[in-house]
Parts: structure tokens; C-alpha cells; sequence
């Protein structure tokens, strides 16, 4: 299965259960979040299109920078299944090096997971909510690489395209309507302009460590 049926596999699972009937029951949250994100170093491509000349490919190992990550969730816990849940976010961080800049807005669409621990009356779906969630949506990215005097110009490309998004966490609901949270979040998007004779090619395996505040209602 190629990267990109696993995700559309994703995105149809989602619609199947956000449309799944009994929702109006459900445990609704919007989460707010911000870290640090931390891209893997890279092999990046640039090819300089030369007619009659041949394409001139230059590509080289970078070493990303960390960046400040932030983002937004919204979704829902079923209410008949608890440990159960689909959100919908979005979010934005950059992965900058030698002579390239990205920044990248990932809108992702997520099945979530969840263990309820330390129930009681007052916290019914528990105080300590281990989650793990899966998915996949559009990953949006603006780059520019710039390896002069290696290539002879600056190549500038953005779009939208597939991307993987898979998380585990830990929430603490200390209060009814809010908790706190901390997470691991690892997200992986091609950039890949094979349909084009000018253009970058690189992938991008990152890394964030975000904390944030949960509202449920």
C-alpha cells in the first residue's frame, strides 16, 4: 500500500465515524499546544532546469534547525465507546538549515485512543487519560533553497501534500472542563516535484514536544 492510500485509508475512517450515528452524546474538547519541533537532518535536492543544457541536480546533507511549534485540536470522545475519539488540527512549524528555509502548516485529521484512569463520580472517563493517535491529512508548505554557487539560482516551491501524523500523550484533568497535557508528536511529509522539470525534492521526519491545555464541554 503506497504512502499515499494509507493516508486517504485514514481520512475515509475518520469521515466513517464522524458520520458513525450517537455522537450528540459525546465528550467534545478543543486543545491548545505549543513546543519545540525538531526536523532530522535531510538530503535535499535542487534541480536547475538548463535547456538545451541538461538539468543541473544538486543535492546535499542539511542539518535542521529546532523550531517553536504551536497548533490547535478539536474533536470528540464517543460516548459509548470512551476510549474512543476523532479531531480534526492544525498547526504550524519550520524546518530551517544551510541555504533552506520551510515552513510547513500541517491540517491533519486523527482516530484517537484513549486508557481512563483514577474514574470516579466526578471524573467519569478518568483524571489520568493516557491517548495515542494515528492519522494523516495536507500538509501545506512554503520552501525556498538557496546552494549557490554550487546551482545557479534560488529555487522557491510550495503546495499542498500528503503527510503522516501519529502522537502519544498524557493528559491530567484536574479540573472538569480542563486539563494539561503533554505530548509526543512525530510527523512525516515528501516534498517531490517529479511532475515538473525545476524543483526541490526532500523528505521531512520531525519530531515535536508540545505542552498544552485541554477544555472539554
Amino acid at each position: 500500500m503506497t504512502r499515499k492510500n494509507i493516508i486517504a485509508a485514514f481520512i475515509w475512517t475518520f469521515l466513517v465515524l464522524l458520520l458513525t450515528p450517537g455522537i450528540t452524546q459525546a465528550e467534545y474538547f478543543t486543545d491548545l499546544y505549543a513546543g519545540i519541533a525538531n526536523t532530522s537532518g535531510a538530503d535535499v535536492t535542487a534541480d536547475i532546469f538548463r535547456y538545451p543544457a541538461p538539468t543541473l541536480n544538486v543535492t546535499k546533507s542539511v542539518s535542521l534547525d529546532n523550531s517553536i511549534a504551536v497548533g490547535a485540536r478539536g474533536g470528540y470522545w464517543f460516548d459509548g465507546f470512551h476510549w474512543l475519539g476523532l479531531a480534526a488540527d492544525v498547526s504550524y512549524f519550520k524546518a530551517d538549515g544551510n541555504g533552506v528555509e520551510t515552513t510547513i502548516i500541517p491540517i491533519s485529521f486523527l482516530v484517537m485512543l484513549r486508557i481512563p484512569l483514577l474514574a470516579n463520580k466526578d471524573f467519569p472517563h478518568g483524571r489520568i487519560q493516557p491517548y495515542a493517535a494515528l492519522g494523516g491529512g495536507l500538509f501545506y508548505y512554503d520552501i525556498s533553497v538557496d546552494f549557490r554557487p554550487d546551482a545557479s539560482k534560488e529555487l522557491n516551491d510550495s503546495g499542498p501534500v500528503p503527510g503522516l501524523d501519529a502522537r502519544v500523550g498524557l493528559t491530567w484533568q484536574f479540573h472538569k472542563h480542563i486539563g494539561l497535557f503533554g505530548e509526543y508528536r512525530y510527523t512525516y511529509v515528501e516534498i517531490d516535484h517529479s511532475y515538473t522539470a525545476e524543483g526541490i525534492q526532500t523528505n521531512l521526519g520531525t519530531h515535536h514536544w508540545l505542552f498544552g491545555v485541554s477544555y472539554r464541554y
